[in-house]
């Protein structure tokens, strides 16, 4: 299994830019976290949540939902104890703060 910056591209921008707005918060993030045959974009270890950066072409349908491809693997991490926050890339750049702070809440609930 091979990341990303590993195969020598470089992870997502947005994914970049949000880990930086979490880290700034305080909230202690992993960039790229392998687990389960997968990579993780944004891990939180210590509380076990994966914060997903879903681009369109990659994580829509024609028909505009969601891939099934996603609830399968939302389904597989909260099967070994994980929760699961998607944000569209769109959401991220029109108001990162709304996204960091909705991630925070989560973490202190």
């Amino acid at each position: 299994m091979v990341s990303r910056s590993e195969r020598g591209a470089s992870p997502i921008p947005v994914a970049n830019k949000t880990c930086g707005s979490l880290r700034e918060a305080g909230v202690d993030v992993v960039l790229e976290h392998p687990i389960a045959g997968r990579f993780l974009d944004l891990a939180i270890l210590s509380k076990k949540l994966d914060v997903e950066v879903d681009g369109e072409s990659v994580h829509r349908t024609a028909g505009g939902d969601r891939k099934d491809d996603d609830h399968w693997r939302d389904l597989q991490l909260q099967s070994l104890g994980w929760r699961v926050v998607r944000f569209w890339v769109y959401e991220l750049r029109e108001n990162l703060t709304r996204c960091v702070q909705q991630v925070v809440n989560l973490l202190n609930n």
